[in-house]
């Protein structure tokens, strides 16, 4: 398993495994969300040299004029994973959470900047499940970092 103290620079396919293996039995909530959900490492090439809602939605060709492509909520971070925002499904112990969460939280700091969690989806009570992305920008101007979502009703 990795540990927080290793240095590398990482591609999509190592960023996808490591932070796959990582992540795994780890739930996402926070934001207000009704319920947990499943965190999924979150990988999309592009050349941005900052990360915006309008940048984000420029790179994934989202369509603003739709309900569920509208960026409800955007805010930046200053860790890509958050303790009290993540918890525990399965077999995992605090021990372990705290690890996953530090590595994670590592691997990012080494590899991104610009941090930030967007939610997807106006709140208009039309959608009750909302994408949300907690991300960065890699050296490289790709966008990296986890996708689940917040249930809103």
């Amino acid at each position: 398993m990795e540990t927080a103290n290793e240095t590398f620079l990482i591609g999509k396919d190592v960023w996808l495994k490591r932070l796959g293996e990582l992540s795994v039995n780890l739930y996402y909530n926070g934001h207000g969300s009704e319920g947990e959900t499943a965190l999924y490492p979150f990988y999309h090439e592009g050349a941005l040299d900052r990360l915006t809602p309008e940048t984000f939605t420029e790179a994934l060709g989202l369509n603003p004029e739709l309900a569920s492509d509208v960026i409800e909520l955007f805010r930046p971070m200053t860790v890509l994973l958050q303790p009290e925002r993540a918890c525990l499904i399965g077999s995992i112990d605090e021990t372990m959470l705290t690890h996953c969460i530090e590595t994670i939280n590592a691997i990012a700091n080494r590899q991104l900047h610009s941090l930030c969690y967007m939610v997807l989806g106006l709140d208009d009570g039309s959608i009750v499940e909302h994408p949300l992305y907690l991300i960065g920008l890699t050296r490289e101007g790709h966008i990296a970092g986890f996708r689940s979502s917040v249930i809103w009703t």
